[in-house]
């Protein structure tokens, strides 16, 4: 049988190691928040942030978010609207791994509507699911 202490000394143990703050970053998110700091405002931000966002989201959903949301504003103030809707797609994306449904249905919808007047088939085939 386990004593109080050790119960506790264990649970404590599984808080740490399970909290956000403590799970390291991929490579691939070190160098593209290095690239990220070079880079002016433009579509090569847009880009990078799109990844970025990509890459944070499966491991906090917070900071991915905030990448989506930048990039979005880039996307909004230099008229690409296709970038855009890709951006609203990982809002959407963001949304479902927060399990708030109807968010991540709504972005989800609004950026397949943008992908498909572009007929951007691989950004409709990515939203259908």
């Amino acid at each position: 049988m386990y004593s109080y202490s050790s119960r506790f000394l264990t649970q404590l143990l599984l808080v740490i190691c399970l909290s956000p703050s403590t799970r390291a970053q991929t490579p691939k998110i070190d160098s593209l928040e290095q690239a990220l700091r070079s880079l002016d405002e433009g579509s090569e931000r847009m880009q990078t942030l799109s990844q970025l966002a990509s890459e944070w989201i499966g491991l906090d959903v917070e900071k991915g978010e905030a990448n989506v949301l930048e990039a979005m504003e880039l996307s909004k103030s230099f008229g690409s609207s296709l970038h855009l809707g890709h951006s609203i797609e990982a809002l959407g994306y963001s949304y479902n791994m927060q399990r708030n449904f109807p968010k991540a249905i709504f972005y989800l919808l609004e950026s397949k509507n943008i992908f498909e007047t572009f007929e951007y088939e691989v950004g409709i085939a990515n939203t259908a699911y």
